[in-house]
């Protein structure tokens, strides 16, 4: 009940405008969609540098961006509730197959005349004491103790905790404190960056999916786009 069933299509045949038509469809995807799960910090020009590859991969693919936490794209994987993502944090689910596209490192933002602005890189230990503005879903801390280290310093003076980046930026402009952000995100003007060093950190992102579930052309198109990108750094384009 409620099923259609088709016996032939008399025009597959008869008409090749309309096979050619029908062929162009499946190539670009034309009227597919695909949920894709984003993290909340990726940078601006990583984005839309994968975008493009993947709109070279399927024109007529329309996206459907659900930008999150990393934890909460695990979750929205797992109940289907999007069908790729680009991660930026381990996944521990068996369930969760993810590939390795590149690395990126954490530096401190500071205003232009922070006595940070005199070094080339900034140890980790000097941020002793600094007044400090956090981001509430930080990556920070989880990628140092990956490494196995131990914070080299013993407080910060925490002056503001939120999520929304234009606020912890406008913050860090305004001299209300540092901090910790991934190399890549947009910088409003009249911010300063350095590396931060004793010990050097990065994070991992990674495109992930569900093992066992069949990738539909949608999700086949994301995961070539992966490979098309150009990713930044030393290390891009490991899904090679």
């Amino acid at each position: 009940q409620g099923a259609h069933t088709h016996t032939g299509d008399p025009t597959i045949n008869d008409d090749p405008e309309a096979a050619k038509r029908e062929s162009s469809d499946y190539a670009t995807l034309a009227g597919a969609r695909l949920p894709l799960g984003l993290f909340a910090s990726m940078g601006d020009d990583v984005l839309t540098s994968f975008l493009a590859a993947l709109k070279q991969e399927a024109p007529g693919l329309e996206l459907l961006i659900w930008e999150a936490n990393c934890e909460e794209i695990e979750d929205a994987l797992l109940r289907g509730e999007i069908d790729v993502a680009l991660s930026s944090v381990a996944h521990h689910d068996e369930r969760i197959r993810t590939t390795l596209l590149f690395r990126e490192y954490f530096y401190v933002i500071f205003s232009p005349d922070h006595r940070f602005a005199q070094f080339n890189a900034v140890p980790l230990r000097e941020l002793e004491g600094e007044n400090y503005v956090q981001r509430v879903h930080c990556e920070f801390p989880q990628n140092l103790q990956r490494l196995g280290a131990t914070r080299p310093f013993d407080y910060v003076n925490l002056t503001y905790v939120g999520e929304r980046e234009e606020w912890i930026q406008s913050l860090v402009r305004s001299g209300h404190g540092v901090a910790i952000t991934p190399q890549h995100v947009y910088l409003m003007p009249g911010i300063e960056m350095r590396k931060l060093i004793d010990p050097e950190v990065h994070r991992e992102i990674s495109v992930a999916t569900v093992a066992g579930r069949p990738h539909s052309p949608p999700v086949a198109a994301a995961l070539a786009a992966t490979r098309r990108n150009r990713w930044p750094g030393p290390t891009s384009n490991i899904a090679n």
